[in-house]
């Protein structure tokens, strides 16, 4: 799907976080399927709501090509350092929206 275009929509924990502690570990399954398919990964971080009635906040980041990260390195070291890279801008995006509920 992804190679054919289609947007695939993936949780790289493996799983829904249940807390807004933090971004836990991901996982080099979405990593896999963007290396595999040329496709780029949008990093979208979604916070917790307390209740319904708390303002959802999202933030998307820039696109990540991980096909250019992964050039000229072994596989096992590409897929690592890649999936590292998508958890990084995870974290900035979190640390955007935690800054942003500061301020307020």
């Amino acid at each position: 799907r992804l190679a054919g275009g289609c947007v695939v929509a993936l949780f790289p924990e493996g799983q829904v976080s249940a807390s807004d502690e933090g971004v836990s570990a991901f996982k080099s399954g979405v990593t896999l399927m963007a290396m595999k398919s040329g496709a780029p990964v949008q990093p979208i971080y979604i916070a917790e709501r307390k209740n319904v009635f708390q303002r959802l906040r999202i933030a998307v980041g820039e696109p990540i090509h991980v096909d250019e990260l992964s050039k000229d390195k072994p596989a096992m070291l590409a897929i690592q350092e890649a999936t590292q890279k998508i958890r990084e801008k995870e974290l900035e995006l979190k640390q955007l929206i935690d800054t942003e509920r500061q301020e307020r």
